[in-house]
């Protein structure tokens, strides 16, 4: 079945009725509208529709084929790069619009009460890198087998995130005022990654495409709307970009387009007719609002909805979103380490615990040798210029810096054999937990540095998003985040210290992170150097 729009020219291709309606349902629901849609001349409601698609694919549907569930509003933001991993390796995704019920239905159903969250064979996946990182394994995007290598994936990414943060306070914040400064500041730091890139010289961030490769076209992709030619300065990046948005199926998704031959399409009429009604939901409740009625016909069916012109207007997006969201009917990298194992890992940093404090915990508690280089007194004029983005913490190991703070993280926990479990699933909680440990660090250090909010204002959201680690780790069971130690629960014990610092007796409505944070620290080399003195005078904060 093809679906043809002679307004914009753009063809749609669904290999079976079955398909068409379980995603026309999918993306009908997704209008924000209480209002039930009509199939004439069957007068089936969009119930029926879904348990008609419910029973068609009942026979071929299992956890292996199923469609992931994309939990997001109808925009691109945090769920594009999603979207284009899933559209670029062939992994069927539906788009679920969660904006009408979000606060009702959705958010409670969600791991951390956010979104995006996809859900994959049953199990939810929150955190938008953590969904990446996942994507990628289930795509079998293969990480290279030089750890100093792969850690360019994650330095990469969480460079983009350090950006995309400032990004989304900005359009949330101070649009009309920040703007300037947030392209100014985003330049500085997308500089550090057209160097790295360059002096790297491969295709992607290493020589095979990576989750992280198209979170960074995202990102790249809205400082271009943002600041049009912000590329212009960086030919490595526009070199980049123009390479991943030439991959034939993002290429198809971003020209909205697919050309489907020897197939007879079928005209889509978008029909618009206007009334005024009593005031419903709206912006402005002593404005009436008007209504919108569509019509989308295919073949003897017709779906009929009334909308609000707010929604009504928006469906030709709507439907493009629904087009962009079907699928079409690396030889691994063999780098040779130059490690020398018996050299001693620099770790460079203020005296102070800050972001480093994980980095030790992780160092002390796996027999990692590693050196302390105070970067206090000569920052400006030696070691920042050192940096591979100008900020610390970064290590050194067998002359090679890695740095951002979970980057370095996760290579420690590789250089110590602290294995990713095999299970993907599974292995998501570390991610999926470390990630929402760096959502309330993001906002301490906004506190702390920026003066953004209050003390008592940061602990009570930071006790919310507490809640949500607290009641995931109970229903898990594990001793840690996962049944052996990880990356993750270095990260996570420091944030709890310092929640604890500012807030003593933080822990009590959190038994289960009590007993997790009281059986790390009690881990032999923890516990022997959170006993001295030189832990115990070091500042939280430089």
């Amino acid at each position: 079945m093809v679906l043809f729009s002679k307004s914009s020219g753009t063809v749609w291709s669904f290999s079976s009725l079955c398909k068409f309606v379980r995603r026309l349902a999918i993306w009908v629901r997704a209008a924000e509208t209480s209002r039930l849609p009509f199939c004439l001349p069957l007068c089936t409601s969009l119930s029926v529709i879904e348990t008609l698609s419910r029973t068609l694919s009942a026979k071929s549907q299992d956890y292996t084929t199923m469609a992931v569930q994309l939990y997001y509003f109808p925009i691109r933001g945090r769920g594009q790069a999603i979207r284009y991993i899933c559209l670029d390796n062939d992994i069927e995704l539906e788009n679920v619009n969660i904006g009408a019920e979000w606060a009702t239905k959705y958010k409670p159903l969600m791991p951390f009460g956010q979104v995006p969250v996809i859900e994959d064979g049953g199990v939810k996946v929150a955190q938008s890198c953590a969904i990446l990182r996942y994507l990628g394994k289930k795509a079998g995007l293969k990480e290279p087998s030089d750890p100093l290598v792969a850690a360019r994936v994650d330095m990469i990414n969480d460079q983009g995130e350090d950006i995309r943060g400032a990004y989304v306070r900005m359009i949330y914040g101070n649009y009309e005022t920040g703007k300037d400064d947030l392209i100014k500041d985003a330049k500085a730091k997308t500089q550090f990654i057209e160097t790295l890139m360059s002096g790297w010289g491969s295709d992607f961030i290493t020589d095979t495409i990576s989750f992280a490769d198209y979170n960074l076209f995202d990102l790249l992709d809205i400082l271009c709307v943002l600041s049009p030619g912000f590329l212009d300065e960086f030919p490595t990046l526009q070199a980049y970009f123009d390479r991943i948005a030439a991959r034939p199926n993002i290429k198809k998704h971003l020209s909205d387009h697919t050309h489907i031959a020897n197939d007879k399409p079928v005209e889509i009429t978008m029909l618009l007719e206007f009334e005024t009604r009593n005031p419903q939901r709206s912006f402005d409740p002593n404005i009436s609002e008007s209504v919108t009625t569509c019509a989308l016909k295919c073949d003897s069916i017709l779906f009929i909805m009334s909308l609000p012109d707010e929604l009504g207007l928006r469906w030709n997006r709507i439907l493009k979103a629904f087009a962009n969201s079907l699928d079409p009917d690396e030889t691994p990298q063999n780098v040779a380490s130059h490690q020398d194992p018996n050299l001693t890992v620099q770790l460079f940093y203020f005296s102070s615990r800050g972001r480093a404090q994980a980095i030790r915990y992780l160092c002390l508690d796996n027999g990692i040798d590693y050196e302390e280089v105070d970067v206090d007194q000569e920052w400006t004029t030696k070691y920042k210029p050192m940096m591979p983005f100008g900020q610390v913490p970064v290590i050194e190991d067998g002359g090679v810096k890695v740095a951002q703070s979970c980057a370095i993280l996760r290579y420690l926990a590789k250089k110590a054999g602290l294995n990713v479990h095999e299970n993907l699933v599974v292995a998501a909680r570390t991610d999926m937990i470390n990630d929402q440990v760096e959502d309330i660090r993001g906002a301490y250090i906004r506190m702390i540095y920026e003066h953004e909010g209050s003390e008592k204002d940061f602990l009570k959201t930071a006790k919310v998003k507490v809640e949500y680690i607290e009641t995931l780790m109970s229903n898990w069971g594990s001793d840690y985040i996962l049944d052996k130690i990880s990356y993750a629960d270095y990260n996570l014990f420091d944030m709890l210290d310092v929640l604890s610092l500012m807030s003593p007796g933080f822990w009590d409505d959190f038994p289960t992170l009590k007993a997790f944070h009281d059986r790390i620290a009690a881990r032999p080399a923890l516990k022997a150097y959170r006993d001295t003195d030189a832990f115990k005078l070091l500042p939280q904060n430089g």
